[in-house]
């Protein structure tokens, strides 16, 4: 019912400062570990991060092409992420089942 692993997951975020880079790739860890996890994910520990590529695009904005030029910048990151999972599985809950009749007059009552 309750895994444990630890996996190795290649990611990539880019943002207009370093900290949104880094951020929206953390941010792709949860739904990638869910494509792969079919249960509830109920912890993700980072382990450890190695920043395999790291970019700094810079380019010049003009409005209309010729007025209000200004420098813009875009960082690209890419990393290999180890991260422990603790998941959940759901394949093994029992259910019971329990169902309600009501009376005619209860149902109108009620408004179920």
């Amino acid at each position: 019912m309750f895994y444990s692993c630890q996996e190795i997951l290649s990611l990539t975020g880019s943002g207009e400062t370093e900290k949104e880079a880094f951020q929206d790739m953390f941010n792709k860890i949860k739904p990638e570990l869910a494509k792969k996890y079919p249960g509830i994910i109920m912890q993700i520990e980072p382990q450890n991060m190695s920043v395999t590529d790291a970019v700094i695009y810079t380019y010049t904005e003009k409005f209309m092409g010729v007025f209000f030029s200004r420098k813009r910048t875009m960082y690209q990151l890419k990393a290999d992420v180890t991260v422990k999972t603790s998941s959940f599985s759901t394949e093994d809950v029992k259910y019971r089942r329990k169902e309600e009749k009501l009376s005619f007059a209860h149902h109108i009552m009620e408004m179920r």
